[in-house]
């Protein structure tokens, strides 16, 4: 049950840090009257973190498997 709830928290933290900056660069563009541009930036922000969180839970994941499957010294 542990492992479930720390994964719906890594997959909430990724989906709001994808979400964020669009929905701020698509508030900025209302604010400025503006067509798209700052939502076109903030969807690139949001995707660039989520790609990056999602690369290092992956990191995280290797290094965690392949430290339960070292044998002991």
């Amino acid at each position: 049950m542990t492992r479930a709830t720390e994964w719906a928290s890594n997959v909430s933290a990724v989906a709001f840090q994808m979400a964020a900056p669009l929905l701020i660069g698509v508030w900025i563009d209302r604010r400025l009257g503006t067509k798209v541009a700052f939502t076109l930036a903030g969807g690139a922000i949001g995707l660039a973190a989520g790609i990056w969180s999602l690369l290092r839970m992956t990191k995280s994941l290797q290094n965690e498997r392949k430290d339960r499957h070292k044998p002991p010294p």
